[in-house]
């Protein structure tokens, strides 16, 4: 299937604005302190505006991916994607990974940390092309450094299969 931005009627860039709303939605705001930062691999990366983007349904905020980038827009650090407990088993998190991979170059690099003990999210970023390739401990939490190139993505993440 050819990807056209249409096909996602409801992803829209995230703003100031609607990162307000997701801090204030306890369905969306999740705490970031259990989060390695986003600056453990590259001090050089900042919030990225225009590959970060929420899912807002007629109104309803469903989900939001944050990402960081580095200044040459050839890594991108996947910081929290959430999907409100409504929105969940409705392919909001592929139509994220999918988006943004046709929005970075090919060859971008892309990466997130995931908790060890997330085995679904571990199998989810998996199946869509991403790889372990290192384990970081941060406040005595172990996390998988998992990443994928663009364009594996791109491939991966319209075969990839709900379980």
């Amino acid at each position: 299937m050819e990807w056209k931005s249409s096909q996602f009627p409801y992803i829209t860039s995230l703003t100031p604005e609607y990162e307000k709303a997701v801090r204030d939605s306890p369905l969306l705001n999740i705490d970031s302190l259990l989060i390695p930062s986003p600056y453990i691999l590259d001090n050089t990366i900042d919030i990225d505006y225009e590959h970060s983007f929420v899912w807002d349904e007629k109104g309803e905020l469903l989900g939001y991916l944050l990402v960081y980038a580095t200044p040459d827009q050839k890594t991108f650090h996947i910081y929290k994607l959430v999907t409100n407990p409504f929105g969940r088993g409705k392919g909001i998190g592929s139509a994220f990974v999918r988006y943004l991979a046709h929005k970075v170059d090919p060859d971008a690099h892309i990466y997130l940390f995931v908790w060890d003990k997330l085995l679904s999210s571990i199998d989810f970023f998996q199946t869509r092309g991403f790889s372990i390739t290192d384990q970081v401990v941060f406040r005595k939490m172990k996390f998988e450094l998992m990443s994928v190139v663009a364009e594996t993505l791109k491939e991966k993440v319209v075969s990839a299969k709900r379980p």
